[in-house]
C-alpha cells in the first residue's frame, strides 16, 4: 500500500498507476530506470520529483507520455488548449476587479479567491477594494493578479510590490512567445514562484528561462513542460499603488 505524504501527490498517483499497469514492483522499475528502489519509493510518496532525464527514462520504461506523467495531460492536449486560447474570439471586453493574491502562496491551476461585491452576500465575496485591482478583460480571458515582492538585485521592470497580472490559460513551453515573462514553479520543489523571461536562440532547439534586469547574470533554467509548471504569462503590471515594504526575493 502506498501512502502519499509529499507535495507531488498527483505525479505520485500517476507513477503508481503506470507501474501497476506494467505489472512491476518498485524494485523492478528502479532496475530498469537505473535508479535506487529508495528513489522510486520517494517518487511514489510524493516526496521527490524526477529530473527531466530520469522522467524521460521512467516514461520510456512505463510506455507513457512524459508530459502526461509530469502534468497529467498529454502534450497534444496542452497544445490544443493553448491554440484555443490564442485563436478564440475575444468576446465582450469589460472592466473587472481581480483579487490580488499573495505571491508566496501562488500555485498552478484554479485559484479559489474572493470575488469583489459592493454588498457582500456570500462568504467568498468582499467589498474591500484595497484587496483588488481593476483590469480590462474579455468574457473568455483567464486572469490572476499577485503582488510581486521584488528581487535582488532589483529590477526596474518589476519593482517591489508591483502587481503582476497574468494570463492563466493552459500553456505549453513551445506555445509561449519568445520574450514573454512567465510566473512559474519548478516541478518537485517547494517555495515561492519565480519570474523569468522566455529565451530562444536562433538555430538552437528548445528554450530557457532567463533572469530579468539586474539579475540577468543568473544561470538560465531549462524550460520544458516536464520541468516547469507555468502559473501564468504576464500581460501587464500595476506599479503605482503604495503598500508597506516587504522582503526581497532572489529570482
Amino acid at each position: 500500500m502506498n501512502i502519499i505524504t509529499g507535495n507531488n501527490n498527483e505525479f505520485a498517483q500517476r507513477l503508481i498507476g503506470a507501474r501497476t499497469q506494467r505489472g512491476w514492483t518498485q524494485r523492478e522499475l528502479a532496475s530498469n530506470v537505473q535508479v535506487s528502489k529508495r528513489t522510486i519509493s520517494q517518487y511514489e510518496t510524493g516526496d521527490m520529483f524526477p529530473r527531466p532525464d530520469t522522467l524521460q527514462r521512467l516514461a520510456d520504461q512505463l510506455h507513457v507520455d512524459p508530459t502526461y506523467l509530469a502534468t497529467g495531460q498529454h502534450l497534444n492536449t496542452l497544445k490544443y488548449l493553448a491554440d484555443q486560447e490564442n485563436s478564440g474570439a475575444l468576446g465582450l471586453m469589460r472592466c473587472e476587479m481581480v483579487y490580488v493574491e499573495d505571491w508566496n502562496t501562488l500555485a498552478p491551476g484554479f485559484s479559489q479567491t474572493p470575488v469583489y461585491c459592493a454588498n457582500p452576500q456570500a462568504p467568498n465575496q468582499s467589498a474591500d477594494m484595497k484587496a483588488f485591482t481593476p483590469i480590462l478583460k474579455s468574457t473568455t480571458d483567464q486572469r490572476r493578479a499577485a503582488r510581486y515582492p521584488g528581487s535582488y538585485p532589483g529590477s526596474e521592470e518589476y519593482p517591489p510590490n508591483c502587481i503582476v497580472i497574468m494570463n492563466t490559460a493552459v500553456w505549453t513551453a513551445d506555445e509561449i512567445e519568445n520574450g514573454s515573462d512567465v510566473v512559474f514553479k519548478m516541478r518537485g520543489t517547494a517555495g515561492s514562484p519565480g519570474l523569468r523571461r522566455v529565451s530562444r536562440e536562433p538555430g538552437i532547439a528548445g528554450q530557457t528561462l532567463v533572469a530579468i534586469g539586474a539579475a540577468a547574470h543568473a544561470a538560465p533554467l531549462e524550460f520544458t513542460n516536464e520541468a516547469v509548471e507555468i502559473i501564468g504569462v504576464v500581460v501587464s503590471q500595476v506599479i503605482s499603488r503604495l503598500v508597506p515594504k516587504t522582503a526581497h526575493r532572489t529570482l
